[in-house]
């Protein structure tokens, strides 16, 4: 007989009329988007069972869409859902499914969108009282209830993958409480679900990749500033951006998540050494979104259009510009850095080894602060770049454009095609 607590029976702290069709709808939804890693655009909801007789009248459709936005079971904006969606522009849609036999009345798929091309369809279960399971994560069967810390490892079904997660796990001193292997078939799509009985550090997460994990820490505690104290925090800043990037954490995308941790670092660093109030800060990332803004309009900054130069390049750019706004610079100058940082970094490629925004991209981001400094300091020290900056901004598409498919994010060619390049990504996917 399956265990239950006393704190099973009395709980939970829910808003709506029913723990099953509100609270459990609510944090089957919730875990579901925990696991998708994604602030969803898109979701549609395809009830069964009771849940789809009954979904209006139990809030079932606000529970599963509040969270979806990340409400707990007992936040008062459940009540509000609808209109905070609209607000979000999250794009939702309910489904009824009354022709397919589940094996649980309270039954849920929910089909999460980014809005850039990955989806993850989840199916969850409400099983009374507030307790969840999610049953399947595309076309695999899982069983996951999200009541332990958890890591799921999404990988391809070969030898060695799960001997290489345990050992991770042991060297973190993290012990393991379940541990399955969901797949398919034989060597095809698989998840590996750990539940643990302490929480996973994030270090452990990002070794399991293996690729970074560890760095902004080693830049901030090295004896050696040879790049002086602002820049050399500015690059750990920078870092540590990425690495909280590689383990599916929270970053702002500044203009993309593989560039996220230039104009983070700069203003961070600068703000912190130069005492900078928070209201120049912000006109500060005013001025970096503008130049963003042209780069976007006219140009790119996705590295499968056109390498690393459009997104660390343009970020670099916008982080230029930032810089001497912060220090008091002319737009001119603004412009004139900008314009130098593109020229700097012209022609970058973008080779992600293993096709993760790991490596080199963790350490691009280093090079990406340290252009932006470079550029603001000839700005300010009165030179004009030769070429204007929106020029600057035709070049690099031009550019962009010229650079093959394999150097342009899509792991085919450059550092992701060394013979170590490859066998990392064996080691990592099997393949």
């Amino acid at each position: 007989m399956e265990f239950i607590s006393i704190f099973d029976v009395i709980g939970p702290n829910m808003i709506g009329p029913s723990s099953s069709h509100t609270a459990g709808a609510c944090s089957m939804a919730l875990l579901a988007r925990k696991v998708f890693g994604y602030e969803p655009k898109k979701v549609t909801f395809t009830l069964y069972g009771s849940f789809a007789d009954t979904y209006k009248g139990h809030g079932t459709d606000k529970a599963l869409l509040g969270g979806t936005m990340g409400f707990s079971p007992d936040d008062v904006r459940i009540r509000d859902a609808f209109e905070i969606a609209k607000k979000k522009d999250l794009d939702f849609t309910y489904v009824i499914n009354d022709n397919e036999e589940i094996p649980h009345p309270n039954t849920a798929d929910i089909l999460l969108d980014n809005g850039k091309g990955y989806t993850l369809l989840i199916r969850g279960v409400s099983l009374g009282g507030g307790k969840i399971k999610l049953t399947k994560f595309n076309d695999i069967d899982v069983e996951f209830t999200g009541e332990y810390s958890a890591l799921i490892v999404k990988q391809h079904d070969v030898p060695g993958v799960a001997a290489h997660i345990t050992k991770c796990l042991y060297e973190a001193n993290v012990n393991i409480a379940f541990m399955n292997i969901f797949r398919e078939d034989k060597g095809t799509t698989a998840y590996t679900v750990i539940e643990s009985d302490e929480k996973i550090p994030a270090e452990v997460i990002s070794s399991i990749d293996g690729l970074i994990g560890g760095e902004a820490k080693k830049v901030s505690e090295s004896e050696y500033k040879i790049c002086g104290d602002i820049l050399s925090d500015a690059i750990s800043y920078a870092l540590s951006v990425l690495e909280v990037n590689a383990t599916m954490g929270l970053i702002v995308a500044a203009p993309t998540a593989g560039s996220s941790g230039v104009i983070p670092g700069v203003i961070t660093s600068l703000g912190e050494h130069k005492k900078l109030p928070r209201e120049k800060m912000i006109k500060g990332l005013i001025t970096s979104g503008a130049v963003g803004y042209i780069f976007m309009r006219n140009a790119t900054v996705a590295g499968a259009e056109g390498g690393c130069q459009a997104e660390v390049g343009a970020a670099s750019a916008m982080a230029s510009a930032m810089i001497v706004e912060l220090l008091g610079g002319t737009p001119k100058q603004a412009l004139n850095a900008s314009a130098f940082a593109i020229s700097n970094i012209l022609g970058m490629v973008c080779d992600p080894i293993a096709g993760l925004v790991e490596s080199p991209c963790q350490n691009r981001n280093a090079i990406g602060v340290s252009n932006a400094f470079t550029s603001a300091q000839l700005a300010l020290a009165g030179i004009s770049h030769p070429i204007p900056f929106d020029e600057m901004v035709d070049v690099m598409y031009d550019v962009g454009k010229t650079l093959p498919a394999s150097l342009r994010e899509t792991a085919k060619g450059g550092c992701a095609c060394t013979p170590t390049g490859c066998s990392l990504s064996c080691g990592i996917f099997g393949s």
